[in-house]
């Protein structure tokens, strides 16, 4: 799938966001949540901070040094923290925070992008929190989460929230280009949070397959329950890890809702409650069909 502008993901926000530019009035600490191209847009602003040759709307040019390195993640002055494994750690955040107070050997301005924020520990953030409220230098922080209700309130509160909506018709129509069914490529796109990671959703064979076999449950347990409960052994083999049961659970409920199944999609909550709280998949599965 060709990579999509920033103004085509997002063309209200990136007006926005250049009349700030223009303006020389962007905040030191954001929080970019929702949908897609939340990290698309802490690049094209690291590069509106950092661009030699700004255009008068506050757009970067996108063709300068600074805005080709950045481009391609090699520019010294920007820092993309991600996790290492299940959380953002302390060390990371220590490491970071050296480099805040380093004299920059391109500019004096620093841009920070982390990545999955909810991952953030608890020592971790509050170690980030004091670079937020007091930063050496001119320095830019974009957290970037899936759901802010994840995050910290100590960072929630430090950061200004914009929420990012999702453009599911453009990246679903874009995913059939690609050659995505229609069916998946609209599940894909309501549910992934980034273009790339709808694409690789879509062309999952799981996936695919996981959309036929749910479709078929809430057929069968809008009918008969313990038909249901029988044809749940279909289900718990093909949903391996936890990342596809958690989207297991998330086509349940857009399955259930869209059929109007009130009592259903309160069952399917509350089995996804429960899974979260570690109960296993088959269980959780189980207590929709009781």
């Amino acid at each position: 799938m060709a990579n999509l502008a920033i103004d085509v993901l997002q063309p209200e926000l990136t007006a926005h966001f250049e009349a700030l530019m223009a303006r020389e009035a962007l905040s030191h600490a954001y929080l970019f949540a929702g949908g897609y191209g939340r990290y698309e847009m802490a690049i094209y602003l690291a590069q509106a901070v950092f661009c030699e040759n700004r255009q008068g709307n506050g757009a970067p040019d996108g063709v300068c040094r600074a805005c080709r390195l950045i481009a391609s993640g090699e520019f010294s002055e920007l820092h993309v923290l991600v996790p290492d494994g299940q959380t953002i750690k302390i060390e990371q955040v220590r490491e970071l925070l050296e480099a805040f107070v380093e004299t920059g050997f391109e500019s004096e301005k620093k841009v920070i992008i982390i990545s999955e924020a909810e991952r953030l520990t608890t020592v971790a953030a509050n170690a980030l929190l004091k670079a937020i409220e007091e930063p050496v230098r001119e320095t830019f922080v974009f957290l970037l989460t899936g759901n802010e209700n994840r995050v910290l309130a100590t960072i929630r509160s430090r950061a200004q929230l914009v929420h990012f909506p999702r453009n599911v018709t453009l990246i679903a129509e874009m995913l059939e280009k690609s050659g995505v069914q229609a069916t998946e490529a609209r599940f894909a796109a309501s549910l992934a949070d980034s273009k790339d990671e709808a694409l690789e959703l879509g062309e999952s064979a799981w996936f695919s397959e996981g959309i036929k076999k749910l479709s078929r449950l809430v057929e069968i347990a809008s009918e008969d329950l313990t038909e249901a409960y029988l044809y749940l052994s279909n289900l718990t083999e093909l949903f391996e890890d936890k990342k596809q049961q958690e989207v297991a659970f998330e086509v349940l409920l857009m399955l259930a809702s869209q059929a109007g199944l009130v009592k259903m999609t309160t069952k399917i909550f509350e089995a996804q409650r429960l899974w979260r709280a570690n109960v296993n998949f088959r269980s959780a599965l189980e207590s929709v069909c009781l």
